[in-house]
């Protein structure tokens, strides 16, 4: 369940606190004030994503994990096996990052906060639709890593028809 409703739950997370990272910036003149020193347009996204992505690591994914590690491990009057439950925490992490990057990418494209929040929100909440009309989107696509961190989890031998 951790794994279900906690990949949802920290996408959405990390959509919000996204969102408006460039547009804001750009509304501010900060992105321009930034282009006007030796520093390229490049530098700048990773700059943000770098800042972003670490904070996402530590207070939406690794504090909630460790948590729920310590309650499993309670639960089952032992240490829950740690290495496919770190498996499926780096799993989180690429969810997470898928976002943040669209988020981020988004904002480069328009100036409509409503826009990267409502496509960004979107995919995150409708992907599995997509799932179920195109098959293949479920190899190239973030929509099926819940079913996979699950899997990887529960320590079950992953096969295409379980995703």
């Amino acid at each position: 369940m951790f794994f279900d409703f906690g990949l949802q739950a920290i996408g959405f997370g990390v959509i919000v606190l996204s969102f408006d990272l460039l547009i804001s910036e750009r509304e501010n003149g900060v992105v321009e004030w930034m282009l006007t020193k030796p520093v390229t347009r490049r530098s700048i996204i990773l700059a943000k994503f770098a800042a972003y992505g670490k904070f996402i690591i530590l207070f939406l994914i690794f504090i909630p994990a460790i948590i729920t590690y310590g309650m499993l491990s309670l639960k089952m009057d032992g240490f829950f096996p740690i290495a496919p439950y770190l498996a499926g925490v780096g799993i989180m992490i690429l969810h997470s990052f898928f976002y943040l990057v669209l988020a981020i990418m988004l904002g480069t494209l328009t100036s409509s906060r409503m826009v990267v929040l409502g496509l960004s929100a979107g995919l995150l909440l409708g992907g599995s639709i997509f799932l179920g009309l195109v098959d293949v989107l479920k190899y190239v696509t973030p929509f099926s890593l819940a079913n996979l961190a699950t899997i990887v989890t529960g320590n079950q031998m992953i096969s295409p028809g379980l995703l």
